[in-house]
């Protein structure tokens, strides 16, 4: 049987698809964003109603998508998933009053989402950086730039102010 660890990102530099990437790179940077995203969407799953819990598990499947095609793996996004978000962000932010700051926290599932929607936008700031050196699909971007606003707008359906 094979060890977890392997001994070799000890001087500083992982493996991905056999070459040599310093674990501060920008791409790593960037999929250990998501993958953190992936873990506190987790997190948040565990308090919603089913029909959000299977949004929420579509997303992180779609968050390992991302992260694998960002190493080069091949793969992408499903056709229409980004106008797919949109109509769930619609639904969710219908009848709520619009221009109005929400200070986090005003229950535990409110207070996750929020965490996780900050969590996804500083993963949209650290793959805009990587776009600057190194073309990111346009499709990646967009779909991180509505899936912070979902989870904005989900978690507002699940406060109570």
């Amino acid at each position: 049987m094979a060890n977890l660890y392997t001994r070799r990102g000890d001087r500083g530099q992982s493996l991905l698809k056999g070459a040599k990437v310093a674990k501060d790179s920008l791409l790593l940077a960037a999929i250990g964003s998501l993958d953190e995203l992936a873990a506190f969407l987790g997190w948040a799953k565990l308090l919603l109603e089913e029909k959000d819990k299977d949004r929420l598990q579509a997303i992180q499947k779609d968050i390992q998508t991302i992260m694998g095609q960002l190493a080069g793996y091949g793969g992408g996004l499903p056709p229409g998933r980004v106008a797919e978000m949109e109509k769930q962000i619609d639904a969710y932010w219908q009848g709520k009053e619009k221009n109005k700051f929400v200070i986090p926290g005003s229950n535990e599932i409110e207070a996750r989402l929020q965490i996780a929607r900050t969590v996804c936008r500083r993963a949209e700031r650290v793959v805009v950086s990587l776009n600057r050196h190194r073309p990111v699909e346009k499709t990646i971007m967009a779909y991180l730039n509505r899936l912070s606003d979902f989870l904005f707008a989900l978690a507002v359906a699940n406060a109570h102010f």
